[in-house]
């Protein structure tokens, strides 16, 4: 799931704004924590991720096979129980970012520069059509098309963006029909363009939907509740309470580097140093 960073945003148009004006505009700081080295390390080298991602999706592979024999079987909470269940076509619904496509070389590329997250920056990169593939999902996005299974796939990527993240996904054969793009405020919830639950809602009314896919908990339930983002025990509750579903219909990629569990510690915008501070506060540790 790509998250949307405003402050970058607000950044970008004080900057033009200073330009205007015939003011000296002021680069942004330097960030000197490299607090995702680490984590785009792992997932750009480490054997390990490979095994976990290549592992979650031959398992899932599995699931979606004894899901095509069971006609009431649904990744969908609401559809269960639904009368028209196994008449309705099969479909899966993913994540784009960190499920199916690889954006480490945009983040390892703002680790190198010292950077935030800018949405230009991850426009250019996605307007390269450069990302490869999570090591496993164009084979299992194959195998699923062959069983005759729809994919959709639900990113808060803008909607002008679709046509290169199509072009990203054909180039390793992955069957993606443009409509199957759902993307940033289509079918979206008012208070919040960017939930996906209303995108979910959507595949859901006309088709049984067999597994999930995505690498952050928005990309399985609803995150926020009357437009205020659900705090971590709320979180940890619809982990405790969609039990049965993961990892046998919902599959969770590993993202190390960013989420919407974030923002758990701070709002978006909240400068480096205060999102540091508030991390270092949150961690635990063994000694008083």
């Amino acid at each position: 799931m790509r998250r949307r960073d405003w402050a970058g945003l607000a950044v970008a148009a004080a900057l033009a704004g200073a330009a205007v004006h015939g003011q000296t505009a002021v680069a942004p700081a330097l960030r000197d924590t490299h607090e995702n080295l680490h984590g785009v390390l792992w997932m750009q080298t480490a054997a390990e991720y490979q095994a976990i991602t290549r592992g979650l999706y031959r398992l899932a592979a599995v699931q979606l096979d004894r899901a095509l024999q069971d006609g009431r079987w649904t990744a969908i909470p609401a559809q269960t129980g639904r009368a028209d269940l196994a008449r309705l076509p099969p479909a899966v619904i993913l994540d784009v970012d960190e499920t199916v496509l690889d954006n480490s070389p945009e983040e390892g590329q703002r680790v190198r520069d010292r950077v935030a997250y800018a949405p230009d920056l991850f426009r250019l990169w996605a307007a390269r059509t450069e990302a490869a593939t999570v090591p496993g999902a164009a084979e299992f996005l194959k195998y699923a098309a062959a069983r005759e299974v729809e994919i959709f796939l639900v990113t808060n990527r803008e909607p002008d963006w679709r046509d290169e993240t199509i072009e990203d996904l054909r180039k390793d054969g992955i069957p993606i029909a443009e409509d199957h793009v759902l993307c940033y405020g289509e079918h979206g919830k008012p208070w919040d363009p960017g939930d996906t639950s209303g995108r979910r809602e959507f595949v859901a009314a006309n088709h049984r939907v067999l597994l999930l896919a995505g690498d952050d908990l928005g990309d399985f339930v609803a995150i926020a509740d009357g437009g205020k983002r659900l705090d971590r025990a709320a979180r940890a509750a619809l982990v405790d309470r969609f039990s049965g579903y993961w990892e046998e219909r919902w599959f969770v990629l590993p993202n190390p580097v960013y989420g919407s569990w974030e923002k758990t510690f701070y709002a978006a915008g909240t400068a480096d140093a205060d999102a540091l501070a508030k991390k270092l506060e949150a961690v635990r540790g063994f000694r008083k």
